[in-house]
């Protein structure tokens, strides 16, 4: 269960993204979407970084690798009150997450965990915690 006080908080969501197969970018994408559209109709305000940038890396042809989205990223872990991390396959070997939860323990942000059942994109429960 999400705590009732991230309802009010503005939520950054870290989620595994990069791959040298753009078939699985695409689909790390389109779970990380499901989710936070998923957050977004419970009343939770979250930027996904993933959301964000995979059209302009796909359409524009910009680099998808996390160092080159790395200081957008840390602004936005700055401006959000807490880090969800999304625990999809490869989260906990994912550079960039690792990145980001340093930044976030630096900036002394709550990180919650959200367990996704397996083969679910986000559609289904979601469970919360804190570790």
């Amino acid at each position: 269960m999400i705590p009732e006080r991230e309802y009010k908080s503005f939520v950054y969501l870290a989620s595994p993204y990069t791959h040298p197969d753009p078939k699985v970018r695409e689909q790390r994408y389109l779970a990380v979407r499901r989710i936070t559209a998923s957050l977004m109709a419970k009343g939770i305000p979250v930027f996904s970084p993933i959301t964000y940038s995979h059209p302009l890396a796909v359409l524009y042809n910009l680099p998808v690798e996390e160092q080159y989205w790395r200081f957008i990223n840390f602004r936005m872990i700055e401006a959000c009150d807490c880090v969800f991390v999304a625990m999809l396959e490869g989260w906990s070997e994912s550079k960039g997450i690792a990145a980001e939860l340093e930044k976030a323990k630096e900036l002394g942000k709550d990180i919650y965990y959200l367990k996704i059942a397996e083969g679910d994109t986000g559609d289904g429960k979601i469970e919360v915690f804190n570790q």
